[in-house]
């Protein structure tokens, strides 16, 4: 019977609990629950305690009932991070009126070319236009004391949504007086883009318009964001001046997936060539140069233990290269598990590791799973290159000869990825690069050497700058070739197509993919 092949797996009970946990924490967040049913929730949890001392000894009620506690768990996970927009120290309390708060920027800034976005974490309302009038009708003993209703204030919590020109510029934790329109966020016509999700996997619950911004502090905020935020501002002057543009923010996109100076045109080329995550920190991004740098060390003589370990190192140092982000932490957990996948050799274990990974992060985050279409890239292309890459390997070890290994490696890793990330790909975007294989393979190959040099480079100029300047001389040729390779076949018309997809047949498309994986494990190539 299934359920006692489960009970009496502890490995396949755990597994169990982590997916009843990831599907109620999910899923929960398709609904307009109320913040108060927190309270509720902890009462229920005093209740299924009780069941769990009264049926422990009960191998089958106490699977049930533990299970029923992690549903409990999951959707109590995601109700504790809802504001609750009808208390007025709530800042989206204050949605749909001409506001004047204070607070301060708790993000790193999202430069763009012509625009910064700003998270904002509000402290205090000053002035609320909708409230002047009823404000100003204070009582005469109020007004003796010299009160001026619209000096008065009151305090709030939670964060906004700001974006504004790139002049004057702000920094984290810069404290601000800010006034503007402040609206709820609301999805697209079509439904396929929930912004009021997307800004909440960031902690915000209103967006800022038009706002008018006067600085009067610094220093809030983070002690420790605010050094890893001044270390990648000085990361992005050393590579500045080490290489001229593109180059520089090519190279700031490849080391820490830093778009900020990257022109359009170079951003749609790598959109439309289907190489965008060369210049994006996403697990998609790591998992495919760890395993092409794997793979290069063992060609280059490195034992399969020691490649392990040496990728290793430099995922861990790239993360913190790129200031700790939470998308950089986030994928260097997913490289790791891919590269611990290969070294284990078992699927079947990896599985296991990868859906405690996923609970974990949406533990940290409830909003990650449904609504961080990064994140499910990131995963998706990890289940490529853990269930499907090997299938790809046999298929091209019986057919490539052996002058094309080194080119089948990069090939089967990148077919892996885009396999399972097309449906997505096609739903969430509606695009698919045709020229995506054959630029994988052109550039592949090329991108942990530059990322190494470039590292180097940065070490260098820190400790004698004609020492960075002469390896990032040696780096340019690297980074102009990605260029013209990008911009080349960037240009053609047929590099992409628009395939837009329904929900529906995304679904269809991963179903068959899962059916196909799970009657070919054991096939013989």
């Amino acid at each position: 019977m299934w359920l006692n092949n489960i009970i009496s797996s502890p490995s396949k009970t755990f597994l169990t609990f982590c997916c009843f946990f990831i599907a109620s924490s999910s899923f929960t967040s398709l609904f307009a629950v109320p913040a108060v049913l927190a309270v509720y929730l902890y009462g229920l949890f005093f209740v299924i305690i009780a069941a769990i001392i009264f049926f422990w000894n009960n191998r089958v009620y106490r699977f049930f009932i533990l299970s029923f506690l992690l549903v409990v768990l999951g959707v109590w996970r995601y109700v504790v991070t809802l504001p609750d927009c009808t208390a007025q120290n709530e800042i989206c309390s204050y949605a749909n009126r001409r506001v004047t708060f204070v607070g301060y920027v708790s993000g790193e800034p999202a430069q763009k070319v012509d625009s910064v976005t700003y998270k904002i974490t509000a402290q205090k309302i000053v002035i609320s236009n909708e409230r002047e009038k009823s404000l100003s009708q204070l009582d005469n003993g109020q007004r003796s004391l010299g009160v001026n209703p619209l000096e008065m204030t009151s305090k709030v919590v939670g964060a906004v949504s700001m974006k504004n020109r790139l002049y004057p510029s702000f920094a984290y934790g810069d404290t601000l007086e800010i006034t503007c329109n402040l609206e709820k966020p609301i999805s697209n016509d079509q439904g396929t883009f929930h912004y009021d999700k997307y800004l909440s996997r960031y902690g915000m619950s209103a967006i800022c318009l038009n706002p008018i911004i006067k600085k009067i502090g610094s220093g809030s905020g983070n002690k420790a964001l605010q050094y890893i935020f001044t270390f990648k501002n000085y990361l992005n002057n050393k590579l500045a001046s080490l290489w001229p543009e593109p180059e520089g923010s090519l190279m700031a996109g490849i080391l820490y997936g830093s778009k900020n100076g990257l022109p359009p045109y170079l951003t749609n080329s790598f959109s439309r060539t289907g190489v965008s995550h060369i210049i994006a920190v996403s697990g998609f991004n790591i998992t495919i140069i760890a395993v092409v740098l794997m793979s290069l060390l063992i060609y280059f003589g490195l034992y399969r233990q020691q490649a392990f370990y040496a990728v290793i190192a430099v995922i861990v140092l790239f993360t913190i290269f790129s200031g700790l982000s939470a998308s950089a932490v986030r994928a260097a957990v997913m490289g790791i598990v891919v590269l611990v996948g290969k070294q284990m050799g078992r699927n079947a274990r990896i599985g296991n590791v990868l859906v405690l990974t996923v609970a974990v992060m949406q533990l940290g985050n409830p909003y990650l799973v449904l609504w961080d279409v990064g994140f499910q890239l990131s995963f998706l292309a990890t289940l490529g290159l853990v269930y499907v890459s090997p299938f790809l390997e046999k298929f091209a070890a019986r057919f490539t000869p052996s002058w094309l290994e080194r080119i089948a490696e990069p090939l089967v890793t990148t077919l892996a990825a885009i396999i399972t990330t097309f449906p997505l790909i096609l739903y969430q975007f509606g695009t698919f690069s045709i020229i995506a294989p054959l630029v994988n393979i052109l550039l592949l190959w090329i991108i942990p050497w530059i990322m190494l040099a470039g590292f180097l480079s940065v070490i260098g100029a820190v400790i004698f700058t004609p020492l960075g300047q002469i390896i990032a001389a040696v780096t340019h040729f690297g980074l102009a070739y990605v260029i013209l390779v990008v911009q080349y076949f960037g240009k053609k018309s047929w590099a992409s197509a628009n395939i837009p997809i329904p929900f529906w047949l995304m679904t269809v498309m991963y179903s068959l993919l899962i059916i196909i994986i799970a009657k070919n494990k054991t096939k013989k190539f």
